[in-house]
């Protein structure tokens, strides 16, 4: 991984067909953690000038599209409790790095700043808490596994794949360059410039300034933070309607220099209050403003024997995991604090909808309780990654409850742990004499070291009661969506990949990716095996099947640590695991970069397996640079490499979704959803290997998840008004 990256209506985005008001939102990430500022004594403490005389005047009411310029200035990086963490945060308001209390370093944010907005007092980041997947998460507002990868030689083909909002701002501008600004020195944030959804793309992507030469050296700390924020002020000052400025200053002194961390937040004080001023009462915009003060992610608390505990990042501590909020600007209530939990994608979702925008993809919901007046909001709802194996259907379905955000429906039955924060992405299994259910989910404990990402698994026999079957409580990587199997033998067996794992302090390589196994069976409840390849980097997106008692397993990964990012491609391998040993993995297959054309691809993703009569068939994503295709291949004797058959690209459009991997039927028939020549989404079909697709318009934009059943498929949709309904589709004659 790079320097920082450790353990761990109407479709508005589609160019075309896109209409947005000028746009005007400022989102300071600021670092500081949860629980951040103090309210100061004194009448009305609102919004205060340069002159300290406190601004009686009403605040702007909320409304969609009150908001027209948008500023981010991220001090990526800052703990907690070195930034505005109070006497009843964890360490109670003392910071080890500072050998002091916390609230002496960062005084003039804290008394300046804090008393004019909303306060948000239980912020997180649940996904990833290393830089580039968080701002990933804050783009599109909505996590995705999005691996952390160097680009030495440009950006490539490994790009988020939901719309990020510097598209959506610069498509309601008709592209219009310096719209939408990245300021940084560091080079993490330039990847999630754009993104690869169908339609949008580098012809609308953030402008980008680095400040910062060379990311990877310890050396140049004398490119301070302040170089960023003077750059974000004077693009604002040139009519940008967007600037993301990354203070990466603190993040790097924490890896490299943590004596000096403390210090290097301190710093930042003058600046950050100095460009709050200016924003609120002399850029001549500060009415149609939003400011949002966020940490990317923290910092690890605690490590044995470790004189700098706080030196990385990137796991499941709660440090890494708490992150500040805080919310000023038109629409937003002054001097309140939120005690309900926050999540980053909540911003996306508060920021939009201010902006007058839709970001039809965020899982967040509108902060309603920061607010001013009682505005009406459409939250996001409805049923969302739909999963299927014959007649057995799953869904994860939204709530409304902050403090849980979604819930888990299987065959019509809730499962999953009563509390849970969030619960996610179901996988489900059903065979002649049993059904299973797999899926992720967290729960926050007020006070934890940890709060770690599990996996969970239940079994019902044909008729009756699903019943846990005590997957082992260890920690699982945010992502964590495993693909199952049963073998002729009987019972279930699982692929998933995991950065994590046990590791719960320190800086997570390439080589502590893993693909990891597990076997369930009535008599020998869970045996698992941990996988490791190592001529291969970063292994990813595992799929699994059986032939008989064999199993076979497809992944995608790079050829090296460095180069990971521009070589991924999809392998496949044969897994003997006997009942009274470990798993023996045989090479067998790789996915070729080039199709039956002689077309060539720069990258390969996701994997989806199929067995029929014997034989294996294989679709993956291909990516080149005018978008995602999908090829497929198949082979009647796997293991032999003759026996594979030139890959052929059965979609060429390039308007792949590439946030839904291809799936097949028990049949041998695949489906893949693309866009559809009138920006709606559509999902096709393939019978077989040799024949044209069948494709079938949704008659709506925006597509979540895909499954296939035994009538067809299943999807869910919303035309982008923030409901998510499940649609069937047939194909039957």
């Amino acid at each position: 991984m790079g320097e920082g990256e450790s353990c761990y209506s109407p479709p508005l985005l589609i160019p075309r067909a896109s209409h947005l008001g000028q746009i005007t939102i400022t989102l300071l990430l600021s670092g500081c953690g949860r629980g951040c500022g103090s309210t100061p004594d004194g009448p009305d403490p609102t919004d205060s000038g340069p002159d300290g005389v406190y601004d009686t005047s009403p605040p702007i009411e909320a409304r969609q599209g009150v908001a027209t310029r948008l500023a981010v200035l991220v001090l990526d990086g800052a703990r907690l409790e070195e930034t505005l963490g109070g006497d009843d945060d964890w360490g109670d308001g003392w910071s080890d790095a500072w050998d002091g209390y916390t609230d002496g370093i960062l005084p003039k944010v804290r008394s300046e700043v804090m008393p004019t907005g909303a306060l948000i007092r239980h912020g997180y980041n649940t996904g990833v808490t290393t830089t580039t997947p968080a701002h990933g998460d804050l783009f599109t507002g909505h996590r995705e596994p999005f691996l952390p990868l160097a680009h030495f030689d440009g950006l490539g083909q490994y790009l988020v794949h939901y719309p990020t909002l510097p598209e959506a701002l610069r498509s309601a501008h008709q592209g219009q360059e310096g719209t939408a600004w990245i300021v940084a020195n560091t080079a993490h944030i330039e990847t999630v410039r754009y993104g690869l959804y169908p339609g949008l793309g580098p012809d609308l992507a953030a402008s980008h300034e680095q400040l910062y030469e060379n990311d990877l050296e310890a050396d140049g700390f004398d490119q301070d933070d302040g170089r960023v924020i003077a750059s974000a002020r004077e693009r604002l000052e040139r009519g940008a309607t967007m600037v993301l400025a990354n203070l990466h200053q603190i993040d790097r002194a924490g890896h490299n220099q943590p004596y000096i961390y403390a210090d290097t937040v301190a710093s930042t004080d003058l600046e950050l209050t100095a460009f709050h001023r200016w924003l609120a009462h002399e850029s001549g915009f500060n009415d149609e403003t939003l400011m949002v003060m966020i940490a990317d992610h923290g910092r690890h608390r605690t490590v044995e024997d470790d004189a700098y505990p706080y030196t990385n990042h990137g796991c499941h501590c709660s440090g890494c995991r708490e992150i500040p909020m805080f919310l000023w600007g038109a629409g937003i209530q002054r001097n309140v604090e939120v005690q309900l939990p926050v999540v980053l994608e909540d911003l996306t979702s508060t920021t939009a909808w201010l902006l007058g925008a839709s970001m039809p993809y965020s899982t967040g919901l509108v902060l309603t309780d920061v607010l001013v007046g009682e505005p009406a909001v459409a939250q996001r709802r409805g049923d969302v990654r739909v999963a299927a194996s014959g007649p057995l259907v799953a869904v994860q379905r939204w709530q409304d409850d902050r403090l849980h955000r979604s819930g888990l429906s299987v065959a019509g039955q809730d499962l999953g742990t009563p509390g849970a924060f969030q619960i996610e992405e179901p996988r489900v299994l059903s065979t002649q004499t049993s059904d299973y259910a797999c899926w992720r989910e967290l729960t926050l404990t007020e006070g934890a070291e940890h709060l770690p990402w599990l996996l969970e698994c239940s079994r019902r026999a044909l008729g009756g009661e699903w019943l846990d079957t005590d997957f082992p409580d260890e920690v699982q990587w945010p992502h964590v969506a495993p693909s199952l199997t049963s073998p002729q033998s009987g019972g279930l067996v699982l692929a998933y990949d995991n950065s994590i794992g046990e590791k719960t302090e320190g800086q997570v390589t390439a080589d502590d990716f893993v693909i990891e196994l597990a076997r369930w069976s009535e008599d020998q409840g869970w045996t698992r095996s941990e996988a490791t390849f190592p001529d291969l980097f970063y292994t990813s997106e595992p799929e699994i099947v059986s032939i008989d008692d064999e199993l076979w397993v497809a992944f995608e990964a790079g050829l090296d640590s460095a180069s990971a990012r521009y070589t991924r491609q999809a392998y496949i391998y044969r897994v003997t695991w006997p009942q009274d040993g470990d798993p023996i993995w045989d090479f067998a297959y790789l996915a070729g970069t080039q199709d039956s054309t002689g077309h060539s691809y720069v990258r390969q993703a996701h994997p989806a397996l199929a067995t029929l009569d014997g034989a294996l068939r294989v679709a993956w994503h291909a990516y080149d640079d005018q978008g995602v295709h999908l090829l497929i291949t198949h082979a009647n004797n796997p293991f032999r490499s003759t026996s594979w058959h030139t890959p052929r690209a059965v979609d060429d459009t390039a308007m792949v979704f590439g946030h839904i991997a291809p799936i097949w039927d028990s049949a041998g028939s695949l489906y893949w959803a693309r866009q559809g020549d009138l920006l709606t989404a559509e999902v096709c079909r393939l019978e077989d290997p040799t024949a044209l697709p069948d494709c079938q318009d949704l008659g709506v934009p925006f597509i979540d998840s895909l499954a296939a059943t035994d009538a067809g498929a299943v999807v869910s949709a919303s035309s982008g008004d923030g409901a998510w309904e499940l649609i069937e589709l047939s194909w039957l004659d």
